[in-house]
């Protein structure tokens, strides 16, 4: 059945509920605060619909979520700093919101997080160094965030994602990042796609990060080996 309106606050009672899936209707009010009262809750499904305002900080209190996926909403930031207690959260997806600002320092403590989508929204600023601590992490996007006259996520990669020992899949496309590529990418051996169209970067890809066999996607201004880039984009 297809919803609209306001999710109702109501839904606070439901303590013993351990999946919520609101996914793909019309709610179009804030994230009730009361959701935060649903403390059992692993699997928290609120994408595709037309919620807007903040994240509640009430939902540190949810600390048994492995999953929130809250993507093409009309979510803002900030982020609370309460998002840090989350544990156990192993997929966080915010994709296709309003996020703006520097990406909090809070999601990098999500140290269990195997996904993590900020991908298509207004972050700026650089990427967290400290993003290294995310060491189960396999997909990493944070591609088109330069939208609307914004920058996106600007400076250099830090060397700290080479630690990323379980780092498949790295877009971060659609942005206005500079520099080279880490020499230190080559530790994330088991990379298979590394996607960095639509940037200001030059240097060259390191020979040790060709040698992976990745799907590399960089633009012209970045050298690349013979070989080595399945995607040479000459249009920026």
């Amino acid at each position: 059945q297809h919803s609209t309106g306001a999710i109702a606050t109501e839904i606070g009672l439901l303590t013993e509920l351990r999946i919520l899936h609101l996914r793909a209707n019309s709610f179009d009010s804030a994230i009730p605060t009361e959701l935060g009262a649903l403390t059992r809750l692993v699997l928290l499904h609120l994408e595709m619909n037309r919620l807007t305002g903040a994240i509640p900080s009430s939902i540190g209190q949810m600390t048994a979520l492995k999953e929130v996926n809250i993507g093409k909403n009309f979510l803002m930031s900030p982020m609370p700093t309460e998002i840090s207690q989350l544990n156990l959260l192993q997929y966080l997806y915010v994709n296709d919101n309003r996020f703006d600002g520097q990406i909090p320092d809070e999601i990098t403590q999500l140290t269990g997080l195997i996904e993590l989508n900020l991908q298509n929204n207004y972050w700026n600023g650089t990427i967290p160094t400290d993003i290294s601590a995310l060491t189960d992490l396999e997909v990493l996007l944070l591609n088109n965030n330069k939208r609307r006259g914004g920058a996106g996520i600007e400076g250099a990669l830090p060397e700290s994602l080479g630690s990323l020992g379980s780092l498949v899949d790295f877009d971060a496309s659609g942005n206005s990042i500079t520099g080279e590529i880490p020499s230190t990418m080559s530790d994330a051996t088991d990379l298979e796609t590394l996607i960095l169209l639509d940037n200001l970067m030059g240097g060259r890809v390191p020979r040790a990060l060709c040698d992976l066999g990745a799907d590399i996607q960089v633009d012209c201004t970045v050298d690349c080996l013979e070989g080595c880039c399945t995607n040479y984009n000459c249009t920026v």
